[in-house]
């Protein structure tokens, strides 16, 4: 499969995702994302906690691809 082609399936993967997800903890959102500026395909669901802390969320975990490469990993807690 090309990387346009695995870039457009994930996009679409992760909306659905996102449109039939409910938290499974408490306290967290679930962001879809893409984007494809020149030469680069991303597409990825960002989990992050409902606190606002400086009028920001903090991303808590990441899904997705860029190009090629799988994106992935926890932050610590």
């Amino acid at each position: 499969m090309s990387a346009w082609s695995r870039s457009i399936v994930l996009f679409f993967l992760s909306v659905f995702a996102g449109l039939l997800s409910t938290s499974a903890n408490a306290g967290t959102f679930y962001f879809a994302y893409s984007y494809t500026p020149s030469g680069i395909a991303s597409a990825g669901i960002l989990t992050t906690s409902d606190v606002l802390v400086g009028r920001a969320y903090t991303i808590i975990d990441i899904q997705g691809s860029r190009n090629v490469n799988d994106i992935g990993g926890q932050a610590e807690r």
